[in-house]
């Protein structure tokens, strides 16, 4: 029997990257409990609900946004669509699934931050830049997988706000590549193993 899959588009690897930004972004100057924040949203999410109200005269705290942007089969790591790995269930019964090669894909999130100095900014971006070069990738274990992220180009944004929130936040973007992440696909069961069989022959 075919079992359909219900599974969230790249769900372990979006907290994974926001798990990233949460532990490599920092400012020494603020409480731990007012530090940087971190959410995953996209950037006019972001700005109605945390930038607005900065200015209208609130406190700016570090605010940091990822969303997953695009995502493309990984080049030259596609397999061929009729590979088969047969596997034992997990308690020794007589189940077997038959497992076909998940397909696997290349992701890229954009991150934007804003914070109210240059002189804070440019120390999340040192933070960001360093924590995952192209030559010494951040590395993780997802659903048994190897996983790395890579930080990619930087740039100032602070010219894409209103006027308004330009006298009171700067703000930056960059990417995150995950060179390889993958989707699971349907699984067939087997129950019992064939014990014997009765063949009869018409001559």
């Amino acid at each position: 029997m075919a079992n359909h899959l219900e599974h969230f588009w790249f769900l372990p690897y979006s907290v994974e990257v926001k798990n990233f930004l949460k532990e490599s972004l920092y400012l020494s100057a603020y409480p731990e409990d007012k530090n940087v924040g971190v959410y995953y949203t996209t950037p006019s999410r972001a700005f109605a609900k945390f930038i607005v109200p900065v200015i209208n005269g609130s406190n700016l705290n570090p605010t940091v946004t990822v969303h997953l942007s695009s995502h493309q089969p990984a080049p030259g790591q596609m397999p061929g669509g009729y590979f088969k790995k047969y596997k034992q269930s997990k308690d020794n019964e007589l189940v077997f699934e038959t497992m076909r090669h998940p397909l696997p894909y290349e992701l890229n999130y954009r991150v934007t931050a804003w914070a109210a100095r240059q002189s804070e900014m440019d120390i999340l971006m040192y933070q960001a830049m360093t924590a995952a070069p192209f030559n010494r990738k951040y590395a993780k274990i997802v659903e048994g997988q190897w996983m790395d992220i890579e930080v990619l180009n930087v740039q100032s944004e602070s010219n894409l706000e209103p006027g308004e929130a330009q006298d009171v936040s700067i703000r930056y973007g960059f990417d995150i590549k995950v060179s390889r992440a993958y989707l699971p696909l349907n699984y067939e069961e087997y129950y019992g193993i064939i014990k014997e069989t009765d063949v009869v022959f018409d001559v």
